[in-house]
């Protein structure tokens, strides 16, 4: 190898050593100015915080939903000019078992 070669590999590595190390120091003073910016007496900071109570209790909730339901179903048949096509919902217990569908 000539020494032209050698002499343009050694600037390619310093030229290379330069930019990372001016990169290091910007990275460097970026950090140091961002801390300085920071106060030092940090408010602490309260969040506001909502409890909503609910009025209702389940049992009448689900009582108003089958209610809204059953009107549902009475509106529908009541539309329907097919009396076929009517939806006429029951509890009943299946054979076998003890639970109401």
């Amino acid at each position: 190898m000539s020494v032209l070669a050698h002499y343009k590999i050694l600037t390619s590595t310093l030229i290379a050593m330069f930019g990372l190390l001016a990169l290091c120091n910007a990275a460097l003073a970026a950090e140091d100015t961002a801390e300085e910016n920071e106060p030092e007496n940090e408010a602490v900071i309260t969040l506001e915080q909502i409890i909503v109570t609910g009025q209702r209790s389940l049992f009448l909730l689900r009582a108003q939903i089958e209610s809204a339901r059953e009107s549902l179903y009475s509106s529908y048949n009541d539309f329907n000019v097919d009396d076929e096509f009517d939806v006429n919902c029951q509890r009943v217990t299946w054979t076998g078992t003890h639970i109401p569908e």
